[in-house]
Parts: structure tokens; sequence; C-alpha cells
């Protein structure tokens, strides 16, 4: 009887263990069924902006970490809200995720959807990253400079391009129109290619830009930033090591994007668990660390798994309630 029981607990414990092990390297643990097939994620924004190019790194992160491939697919249209609307128009089974940004609660905040809400709809999943974001200018030799933009005499509006608009990128433009004093029109974009051809070509004067979607073009020498918005000056890249920041030059506007993912409220625990636990894994590997982090996203690299991130997301209803809430 002895033996038995001690047999009973031993095998128990392999089962625990192997389970514990396989959750960790992204295998099928003893009783999970899932995933069996494709996982898509819903990036809610346009080709080449900071969203997609996370996204689709990311994407290709959990792939390699997942018994299935993880599938990006842009929905865009409404500062982010008709890719909320698709996600929310699917099974709640775990097989497609949603990638959000403060631009859902912005729109939860001013009731942009109300057919939806994203805290009504959704669960947390995880919050992996923080961006910072950039003035740029072109650079041609015509382009607007940094003493330019600051004169306090300068009666001019300065067009800015962004996207989303009645979202961050919207709402970060007015505070720093506020702060600065300068006059300055948002320009709304779909896509950051878009944008980027505006400025170019001189259709609009400045673009508030995030980082991650930015870098590239910094190095070729298309953009040329004029300040980041940030306490300090960034040490990493070293591209922008010698840019000052927004409160070095007398303006208090620290404004960041993040990103992070949801699922469905109804979808199933064990399925929600297996999904933040597979994205910290990727999250806190070398490869993301190498492929997102490596050179500046990581500064700002504040993970938060499902019930921190929840708390993070109401936090975050309540700022913007504050600051923009009618």
């Amino acid at each position: 009887m002895k033996t038995r029981f001690l047999l009973i607990i031993l095998f128990s414990l392999s089962l625990s263990a192997c389970s514990s092990s396989d959750y960790q390297d992204g295998t099928i643990g003893t009783g999970i069924d899932f995933p069996e097939r494709e996982i898509s994620m819903i990036i809610p924004f346009g080709r080449g902006n900071a969203s997609d190019v996370f996204g689709r790194e990311f994407s290709a992160l959990l792939s390699a970490q997942l018994p299935v491939k993880v599938v990006p697919l842009n929905k865009s249209g409404s500062g982010g809200l008709q890719g909320m609307l698709y996600a929310a128009s699917l099974p709640a089974d775990g097989y497609t995720i949603l990638e959000i940004t403060p631009s859902h609660i912005i729109a939860d905040v001013l009731h942009r959807s109300p057919k939806l809400g994203l805290l009504d709809t959704f669960k947390p999943l995880a919050l992996v990253q923080n961006d910072y974001y950039v003035l740029f200018s072109n650079n041609s030799p015509d382009a607007i400079s940094l003493d330019e933009f600051m004169d306090p005499s300068s009666t001019r509006e300065f067009t800015v391009a962004g996207v989303s608009p009645h979202g961050l990128d919207e709402i970060t433009l007015s505070l720093l129109a506020k702060e600065t004093g300068r006059k300055l029109k948002f320009v709304p974009y779909q896509s950051s290619q878009a944008i980027r051809a505006a400025l170019l070509s001189g259709e609009v004067d400045l673009y508030l830009g995030k980082l991650i979607s930015s870098i590239k073009h910094i190095r070729s020498g298309r953009l040329r930033p004029l300040m980041v918005l940030n306490e300090g000056r960034l040490e990493n890249p070293k591209e922008l090591a010698t840019i000052p920041s927004s409160v070095e030059l007398g303006y208090q506007i620290t404004t960041k994007s993040w990103r992070g993912f949801v699922v469905l409220k109804e979808t199933p625990n064990h399925i929600r668990d297996y999904l933040a636990d597979q994205i910290r894994y990727v999250a806190n590997g070398t490869a993301y660390q190498k492929e997102l982090g490596g050179d500046f996203s990581n500064q700002s690299l504040d993970f938060k798994g499902p019930e921190q991130f929840d708390q993070f997301l109401r936090r975050q209803f309540d700022y913007y309630q504050r600051l923009v809430g009618k």
C-alpha cells in the first residue's frame, strides 16, 4: 500500500515538472491542447509604422518559440479602432492576439467606439515595450532647424505629420504646442512611409514619430532629429547622444508610447496564461534584446504580466480621463 501511494506521488510530481518545463520552453504541456494551428496577431495600424515594426518582429520571435506560427495581420483605420473591432468579432479561443497602444485607451476615454471598449472587451496578456517620441525635420538645407522651431518671436504655424488622429500622436502634439508656445498643426497620415515621403518632399514641416520605426532613417540621413521627448539625453542609439531632450530645453513633456498584447475576455484562463508565459519568455530572451532592444528599445523595457498590465491600463485610463476626457 505504501509503495503504491509513493508511486502515485512520484508520478504526479513528474507530470507537474514536465508541465512546468514545457510551459516555459513553448511546447505543449500535459493537459493543454493549445495551440494546434496558426495564431493571428492583429496589428491595428498600417505597414511600416512603429507598432507594425514591433508587431512583426515580435510575431517572428513568438513563432520561433511556439509550436505554431504567429502571423501578423494589419487592420488599420480610425487610429487603431478598426483593428480592435476586427479582433472583437473573432472567437475567444486564443488564436487572435491584439496589439494595443495608448491610442486604444484614449479611444475608451473619448467613447469613440460606442459598441465596445478595450477594457470591457479584452483582458491583458503583457506590456512589453515603451518607445520614445522624437521631433524630426528632413535633412535638406532649408529644413526647419531647432533654433527656428524654438524662436519665441516666430508666429509661423508649423505643420507636423503623425498617425493616429484623435490618438496619442495628436494629443502629444497638442501638449507639445501648449508647452512650447508654438503653433503646431497636426496632419494625419495612414503610415510612416507616407509621412516620410511628405516630410522629404516638403509637404509638411516636421514629423513627430517614434524611435523604433525611425532609427534606420536617422542612420541613413533621411531624418534629422531635433528633440527627444524625455527627461535627459539618450545614450543609445549613439546617433541620438547629442540630441537635446525636451526637459533639457525647458519643455516639461516626456510622453512615451507603449505596446502590449491582449485577448478577448472570454478566452479560457489556461490559454491566456500560456500565451502570457510565452510572451514573457520571448521578451526576456536574448533574441528579443538583439532584434528589438539591442541598441535603443530596451532602455524603456518595462515588462508587465497580466495582472500588472491590467492595473497599468486602468491607471492609464484615469490619466487620460483627466487629460482629455470630456
